[in-house]
């Protein structure tokens, strides 16, 4: 609860907007008076012959009534401490201040991290000041150590042993100084590694998640909305979906699909080989290729199941998790199985490729989050993906738009693979300065001088 005037946070704090002792007052008042109101109505010699005890019922009963509503307000209801106004605002107009102090303790944190991170490089200047330290404290220790031994000698003898000496206390220093540093750069280095990781993240957040959110939202327009920007459009009375071109037409999935039924969802791992019929599982399938590593099972286990076979051209839907990712399966992996994946065969005039596109849009997306079920993952069987929502556009439409999302989504993944490979690279030789600089490998002296 907060203050419309200052905004400030009322929890549990605050004056009441109506004092205790108001609604005190009044219910002892009208407990009083409807006691005296009785008395008068038993007694035939009062000056009020005409009052009769159920007025003053009824004066007790209303001063006790109104004494709860004003308790009830002075409860409910808080004056600011600041200010005393006891107008708070409503749940809405709260949403938005806290949502505002949020971005604002958001805003101070990255401020708070670019400025941890900008003092990073003067890590430099506190190496070589703690190096000069350590010299001068080896320094000292072997000269008092050694000089000992140079009594009683001859000046050539002397001469010789302080040549002898300066080497070694050389070679003490460096080997001394590279264990210290050494073992303060070891202890350090999880911080370097968390220091580094934030500011890449900083770095590369931003721009990544706005590739992707273009690439999204290209893509999205495109299987909704088509090419043509003057196409008159109408509502498609699915709140989510938003207007269509108006020679569009749309339906559910399962009017547009032969089948749709969901893979193996049985134990296979005694029918696993090295050769034989590839199985698919849902950390293959990214927004519209097929990665990673794939599995295969033997011939006869895949021939046995043979209802769940997968065609070049099908749509492999992943189930949990990733609710609503869907792939093509390519030519290469024609006569494949999946695990636990739904499956979808299009009827002929449908493009796998569109509905592809469409199945892995903003709007399809939300589908399956507000129809999937499961707390901790989102999870979507058949009945869901039948019932989705599919746009029917005519197929030369449908071509033209898959052409246009393959050139515009190749763009955008040229770039996020040029950009992730800057940051590697800045990565990479940002640490091995580092690396370089706290070894001793570099002199930073004249750095730090400077």
């Amino acid at each position: 609860m907060r203050c419309r005037r200052c905004q400030r946070a009322i929890s549990g704090i605050g004056k009441p907007a109506v004092a205790p002792v108001i609604p005190a007052a009044i219910a002892f008042a009208g407990c009083i008076g409807g006691l005296w109101s009785l008395t008068l109505g038993q007694d035939p010699s009062n000056a009020l012959p005409h009052w009769s005890p159920v007025g003053g019922w009824g004066l007790g009963l209303g001063s006790l009534a109104l004494a709860s509503l004003l308790a009830w307000i002075g409860l409910v209801r808080r004056r600011c401490p600041e200010c005393g106004s006891a107008q708070m605002l409503d749940a809405m107009e709260e949403e938005s201040v806290i949502a505002s102090e949020l971005l604002a303790a958001e805003k101070a944190a990255r401020a708070e991290a670019h400025a941890e991170l900008a003092g990073t490089p003067r890590e430099a200047d506190r190496l070589v000041a703690r190096d000069m330290e350590l010299r001068a404290t080896i320094e000292q220790e072997l000269r008092v150590t050694l000089g000992n031994e140079l009594k009683g000698e001859s000046e050539k003898s002397r001469a010789q042993m302080q040549k002898e000496i300066r080497l070694q206390l050389e070679q003490e220093v460096r080997r001394e100084v590279e264990q210290r540093v050494r073992a303060e750069h070891e202890q350090r280095s999880a911080e370097h590694e968390r220091l580094l990781h934030d500011k890449m993240e900083l770095g590369r957040t931003p721009l990544m998640e706005l590739l992707k959110e273009k690439r999204q939202a290209v893509i999205s327009h495109a299987v909704t909305q088509g090419l043509n920007p003057r196409a008159p459009l109408k509502p498609s009375g699915i709140e989510w979906l938003g207007d269509v071109p108006e020679h569009w037409q749309h339906a559910s999935l399962t009017r547009i699909a032969s089948r749709v039924v969901v893979g193996i969802a049985e134990a296979a791992t005694h029918a696993y080989a090295d050769v034989g019929v590839p199985i698919l599982r849902s950390t293959n399938i990214r927004p519209g290729k097929i990665i990673g590593e794939i599995l295969h099972v033997e011939q006869g286990f895949a021939d046995d199941r043979g209802s769940k076979l997968i065609e070049a051209g099908d749509l492999v839907t992943v189930r949990t998790g990733n609710a609503g990712v869907t792939a093509v399966v390519p030519p290469d992996l024609d006569g494949c199985q999946c695990f636990t994946m739904l499956i979808t065969t299009l009827n002929k005039g449908y493009l796998p490729e569109y509905y592809c596109y469409w199945m892995n849009s903003i709007p399809a997306q939300c589908y399956f989050s507000l129809e999937g079920w499961g707390t901790a993952q989102v999870n979507i069987s058949v009945p869901i993906l039948k019932e989705l929502p599919v746009p029917m556009p005519p197929t030369p439409e449908q071509e033209a738009i898959v052409s246009y999302l393959d050139r515009e989504t190749g763009e955008f993944d040229a770039l996020a693979a040029e950009a992730q490979k800057a940051i590697d690279l800045l990565q990479e030789r940002r640490t091995a300065l580092i690396s370089a600089a706290v070894t001793g490998q570099i002199d930073v002296r004249k750095l730090a001088a400077a």
